[in-house]
């Protein structure tokens, strides 16, 4: 018995000797310091459609994207257009040609080097795409002129054009790797970013791996997994616990429980958009005028603010992002009067109102809005039956196809000028996926849109009032309010940023030491 006893004790003495830093187990990095941590789980809202960037346009995809390419230009956290792919630029006089100076020796995630041709395929597939158009409209060709300089021809002059390179929609990919397949690039996607891409678990997660010969020097955290969780109380949870690291989509009722907790920082800026209901103004019972109008009398903003934010926002009454100088200070919506729009919907041939299908995102961020308007259509005699769908189907249903009826939605910018928050959203050439997602189809309003890009100084801004007004007219969509972009993160987390228009690098971040 005393020697098994005598055998016990060493043998847990050997355990404990293991365990002492320096000597074996996985808490050191060989040289007798802790080591540092070098992954993140980053809590995300909804998977993205298409890892390949002329497949997809929105924001939820583009999170993705930003992490495995690099554009010609790059939007900084603070809004500053700086160098990327493109070493430098120079703009013709007369406004219609860039050129840019290619960046030499960066390599794409496949080992070969960026060329002039990759870069003048890639913006000539992103021109030809159909769901680009919102920021190459205005662009009519690249052209190569030697082995580190290429030319972009415009249409018109265009001084958003240089913000429109910083867009998702103009990542550089690898050409070899496209037309090797085509179709397969979608899932596997070469880029020259800072991060590949590892793993993609459909509906659960997305696995990323830092590329060593990123042309920036490799990314200081290694691995980062994507967690899709669409549930906010899921995800908020999720982060309290430790479980994720960042979560860039959160809710104001869980604000105070984030500031208070010591192992999470909060982060906030205003958002450069406006939420909205968007209806479908070419089939279905709202491509009727005066039910559209109908609904537009329905709406009390203030009450769908104060329900889904807490009041912490401000109420929109113009089609145009707040922050821009383009917005009409002193436009006016049509005014909260139920009665009236019960009239309304009479004289459109509902007296005893109808039944109507709600589609809207399952996140809270768009179905707690879409269920107090639920019970403010019902106060004209609207019956309007929710339903929440998988982010990825509620985009292909109401972003991309049209097939829906009512909707709640954001209007969001990815540049700072007023072009970005009309021409994609009301011009009849941008329906079917393109970013009129309401399907408007108006001659007046294409003549104004177009009208507004040749324009300049305060005769500019007149012109976006126009529009703003014949949206109001024709109660194409109702603006309801903006809010702020709230993050949340783990407090050793650095780097981390609210970004006003959602461009989140995960290259920027690092753990504290």
């Amino acid at each position: 018995m005393k020697k098994k006893r005598v055998m016990l004790v060493l043998t847990w003495a050997l355990i404990a000797v293991f365990l002492l830093p320096g000597c074996g187990g996985s808490a050191n990095n060989g040289s007798g310091d802790a080591a540092k941590k070098d992954s993140l789980v980053y809590s995300i809202v909804g998977e993205a459609s298409s890892m390949d960037p002329v497949k997809a346009n929105d924001s939820e995809s583009q999170k993705y994207h930003y992490q495995i390419y690099d554009g010609l230009v790059r939007e900084e956290i603070d809004g500053k257009l700086v160098p990327a792919l493109a070493e430098s630029w120079t703009v013709s006089e007369d406004n219609k040609e860039i050129t840019f100076k290619i960046r030499p020796n960066v390599k794409f995630h496949n080992g070969d080097t960026l060329t002039a041709e990759d870069v003048v395929f890639s913006i000539n597939r992103s021109i030809a795409a159909p769901a680009t158009k919102k920021v190459t409209s205005s662009m009519e060709a690249a052209e190569k002129i030697d082995e580190s300089t290429v030319k972009l021809k415009l249409k018109f002059p265009f001084p958003a054009a240089i913000g429109c390179m910083s867009s998702g929609n103009m990542m550089i990919v690898s050409k070899k790797a496209v037309e090797a397949d085509p179709e397969g690039f979608a899932r596997n996607p070469v880029g020259t970013g800072p991060y590949m891409l590892k793993e993609w678990r459909s509906g659960d997660r997305v696995i990323f791996e830092s590329f060593a010969d990123y042309y920036r020097g490799e990314a200081a955290i290694k691995n980062v997994t994507y967690r899709i969780m669409s549930d906010n109380t899921t995800a908020v949870l999720s982060l309290e616990k430790g479980e994720t690291d960042l979560r860039d989509v959160l809710q104001i009722a869980d604000v105070p429980n984030v500031k208070a907790n010591q192992n999470l920082k909060y982060y906030e800026v205003e958002m450069p958009c406006y939420y909205l209901i968007s209806f479908n103004n070419e089939k279905g019972i709202f491509s009727n005028k005066k039910v559209r109008e109908a609904v537009s009398y329905a709406i009390d903003r203030e009450a769908v603010l104060l329900g889904a934010l807490n009041g912490e926002g401000e109420v929109v009454e113009a089609a145009m992002v707040p922050t821009l100088d383009a917005y009409p200070k002193d436009f006016k919506a049509n005014p909260y009067d139920p009665e009236k729009g019960k009239q309304i919907l009479a004289e459109a041939g509902y007296p005893n109102g109808f039944t109507v299908t709600f589609k809207t995102a399952e996140s809270a961020t768009y179905s707690k809005p879409s269920e107090i308007i639920q019970q403010q259509l019902k106060a004209i005699g609207i019956t309007a039956n929710i339903e929440k769908m998988e982010w990825a189907a509620w985009q292909a249903d109401c972003i991309a196809g049209g097939k829906y009826e009512i909707t709640f939605w954001a209007m969001p910018i990815t540049t700072s000028d007023p072009d970005f928050a009309t021409y994609a959203a009301f011009h009849s050439s941008m329906r079917n996926g393109n970013g009129n997602f309401a399907l408007c189809n108006l001659p007046e309003m294409d003549a104004l849109l177009e009208k507004s890009r040749i324009t300049t100084g305060t005769e500019r801004n007149e012109v976006f009032r126009q529009i703003c007004e014949l949206v109001k007219e024709e109660s194409i969509l109702i603006p309801v309010y903006n809010g702020r972009r709230r993050v949340a993160a783990h407090k050793d987390l650095l780097g981390v940023a609210a970004s006003p228009v959602n461009k989140l690098y995960c290259y920027d971040y690092s753990w504290a030491e």
